[in-house]
């Protein structure tokens, strides 16, 4: 069990990776613009990006800081 766990846990990590990829240019020109974490999450969510789990509008400050983290 503790083996499927940890399976399951590294493909999140492994998807949670793939997303920031596909999101590092926009979120890259999003900082050069001087955008609060805030602010960069209100347009992704006004863009209709989907977060991670594939919700759109779910983004949050603290969603975009970890993207960014990945990153």
């Amino acid at each position: 069990i503790a083996a499927q766990a940890g399976a399951a846990a590294k493909a999140r990590v492994a998807k949670a990776n793939e997303s920031a990829e596909l999101l590092r240019a926009p979120l890259e020109g999003m900082q050069k613009e001087g955008l609060s974490l805030h602010a960069m999450a209100a347009r992704l969510n006004a863009e209709g990006d989907l977060t991670p789990r594939g919700k759109a509008g779910g983004w949050t400050a603290t969603a975009v800081r970890r993207m960014l983290a990945r990153l």
